[in-house]
């Protein structure tokens, strides 16, 4: 279970970020399944937000990774 444990939210917060995440999943979802809805309309600066989020996003796990198995090699 430490593997899995990262320590970086504190059990009671993790629980309603969780559900938080499921809640606007679900959203995209349902607006998605009817065709209508704030995640279906074309947002552009809203794309392009979520676009950089997800490089910064990718970058910053390639860096975790490279820095992980150069401390951990064995891992």
């Amino acid at each position: 279970m430490e593997e899995w444990y990262s320590g970086l939210m504190p059990s009671p917060l993790l629980l309603p970020a969780q559900l938080l995440i499921v809640g606007i999943y679900t959203k995209v979802c349902w607006d998605f399944t009817r065709g209508d809805g704030y995640f279906v309309q074309a947002r552009p600066m809203f794309s392009q937000g979520v676009r950089w989020f997800g490089y910064i996003h990718l970058a910053a796990m390639v860096l975790r990774y490279i820095i992980r198995m150069g401390l951990y090699p064995e891992a």
